[in-house]
């Protein structure tokens, strides 16, 4: 699974298909934040590791490719959904948006 693959749905989960909201490297960058939970969560879901000096490195920071399986790909998708509603919680209605896809996030990972 790249980027590019899961940036489609998760424009549709963010009602920004036509890229106007948020950019893809907002996306990005939230998607590479979702991706080091998904691993602190569950290292097994971590298949390609880059090690340097003993430490392993995400390879999605230094690549277009994802180090998770494709089973947290809905994890993924609730995770940044919850970060771009969270940058408009002043309003109500993202606020609860963001809270609820969090909470999806957190059953995703269950």
């Amino acid at each position: 699974m790249t980027p590019t693959d899961i940036l489609t749905d998760i424009r549709s989960a963010i009602s920004d298909e036509s890229s106007v909201r948020w950019v893809d490297a907002t996306l990005r960058r939230y998607m590479l934040d979702g991706e080091v939970e998904i691993v602190n969560a569950h290292p097994e879901a971590q298949y390609g590791l880059r090690v340097s000096n003993s430490a392993p490195t995400l390879l999605a920071a230094n690549s277009d490719s994802f180090t998770v399986s494709s089973e947290y790909r809905t994890a993924l998708i609730h995770y940044v959904a919850a970060r771009v509603f969270g940058e408009d919680s002043d309003d109500a209605a993202n606020a609860a948006l963001s809270k609820m896809h969090f909470t999806l996030f957190a059953e995703a990972l269950a």
